[in-house]
């Protein structure tokens, strides 16, 4: 038998997890999962403006990290992407 509770026990906002259950011939458990996440902070998003050249055939794929400028995330690491990444004489 076992139950699972969950309550903000250390009165951070996040709700935190109990739960304990019986492994049989009396040993009885108890597993206590606090909630670490810095709540509902979105992420950072900063980008800077860069100037690129064309080559030879006239076009150019940017990274995205020549774009960023310091993004970041209380809750760990950024992911970077661009929705355009390759360029051309079309685009001057």
């Amino acid at each position: 038998m076992g139950s699972i509770a969950f309550s903000d026990i250390d009165n951070d906002g996040n709700q935190d997890v109990l739960i304990t259950g019986d492994k049989g011939s009396r040993k009885r458990i108890a597993k206590l999962y606090r909630n670490t996440t810095v709540g509902d902070t979105p992420p950072t998003a900063s980008c800077q403006d860069i100037t690129i050249a064309l080559d030879a055939s006239g076009s150019v794929t940017i990274l995205p990290s020549a774009a960023d400028n310091g993004s970041s995330d209380a809750e760990g690491s950024v992911s970077l992407s661009l929705d355009i990444d390759t360029f051309d004489c079309s685009n001057i």
